[in-house]
């Protein structure tokens, strides 16, 4: 897995970050984008440049994600896992939204869920990229500790 992240990190560069991030953020595909992170860092690359463009792809995943949900119909998810995340934003509100953006799996449902609900979009947006943003900016960091303070090189031909 983490040899196919180096070789499409070094055909494609940021923009392949970005995709994959998009990408990797879908209900459909999800991925380790956390340990994407960490090990493209890890390999030297600038780790501002890794957290904002991995930031934007996971947050236009999350956005997809969202629509899915709003305008597709409840056969995306489980009705169980529909009734669970509405359980969840009954009791805690929007900020269900911003915690779920920091950990992996749960989001992509969440994310679908309340697009189904019809919660406020620019509510999501801004619970959906801080989220995101402090996620990323997390990952970039340990990434970045690895590199500079372990000296610790996960690719050899890098």
């Amino acid at each position: 897995m983490l040899q196919a992240i180096q070789s499409f990190f070094i055909k494609y560069g940021l923009f392949g970050l970005f995709f994959g991030s998009f990408v990797g953020s879908l209900i459909f595909f999800p991925a380790p984008l956390e340990i994407m992170t960490i090990s493209v860092v890890a390999m030297g690359s600038d780790p501002i440049k890794v957290a904002i463009f991995m930031s934007l792809g996971s947050i236009i995943g999350g956005i997809f994600n969202y629509y899915l949900g709003f305008f597709g119909s409840k056969v995306m998810l489980k009705e169980s896992d529909l009734r669970k995340v509405e359980k969840l934003i009954n009791k805690w509100g929007d900020p269900v939204v911003f915690v779920t953006s920091l950990i992996p799996f749960p989001f992509d449902v969440v994310a679908v869920a309340v697009g189904i609900l019809r919660m406020r979009f620019k509510d999501f947006l801004i619970a959906c990229s801080l989220g995101k943003i402090i996620k990323f900016f997390f990952f970039a960091l340990v990434g970045s500790l690895i590199w500079k303070y372990f000296r610790i090189k996960l690719f050899s031909n890098f």
